[in-house]
């Protein structure tokens, strides 16, 4: 089985692959936060010929296992592309040069050289997750859209390859939420603590046992990418 790398890109390398494969002349590469993938938010000073696009962009560089399983990116990423359709704000990839959503490309990586997805997103402005003030109104706020987007995917969206996004012990789907109970030695003990430890017990105990009674959504298959 492969290791997971998180790719390690330099900025001189993204204004090269932006180059390449995009036909677009960086101004400006900031990186940007990210789990096992690495992003970067690109501003471009020249836009392509065959397209009016905004000139702010996420490019996206997928982890090195990700990276060997074209199915599941390109499911994750028409996902998108159907959301953005049905007027949810989601990122759409814009296309290289030749008309591609995604391309595999052999990134240097020191003295060895790995294979890499790349895509290269619409960037959508707004406040991250972690530094929004939380209460009632807001939670009802994201539980609704989310409800929303799985209604949305559940009824429209078909793909030869979204089978892919269903996978056996995947840490981002709600289903395997009982995963994460071996990462409570990485909390400190106190009140997170004790409530992290009561959600996943009572999961554990009611909702794990009925699983199979439960209708599958769409949406906690792609909530890591989005």
């Amino acid at each position: 089985m492969s290791t997971m790398e998180k790719p390690t890109l330099n900025e001189d390398q993204v204004v090269e692959l932006v180059k390449r494969l995009y036909g677009l002349r960086v101004s400006s590469v900031q990186p940007m936060p990210s789990y096992i993938d690495q992003n970067f938010h690109v501003l471009v000073s020249e836009s392509q010929e065959t397209g009016d696009h905004s000139k702010s962009y996420v490019f996206k560089v997928m982890n090195s296992v990700d990276s060997q399983d074209a199915d599941l990116i390109e499911a994750q990423t028409r996902a998108m592309m159907f959301l953005n359709e049905k007027g949810f704000p989601s990122p759409i990839p814009i296309p290289t040069t030749d008309g591609r959503i995604m391309s595999l490309e052999s990134i240097e990586r020191g003295n060895e050289c790995t294979q890499n997805m790349i895509r290269m997103l619409t960037y959508l402005p707004g406040v991250p997750f972690a530094k929004l003030t939380l209460d009632h109104r807001t939670f009802y706020r994201i539980g609704r859209t989310f409800a929303q987007m799985d209604k949305a995917l559940h009824e429209g969206f078909r793909h030869p390859t979204a089978k892919c996004l269903h996978r056996e012990g995947f840490r981002w789907d709600l289903s395997n939420l009982h995963l994460v109970e071996q990462y409570l030695c990485e909390l400190k003990e106190g009140d997170t603590h004790s409530i992290v430890r009561q959600v996943v017990q009572e999961f554990k105990e009611k909702i794990l046992p009925n699983l199979s009674h439960f209708r599958k959504g769409k949406f906690a298959l792609i909530e890591k990418l989005l």
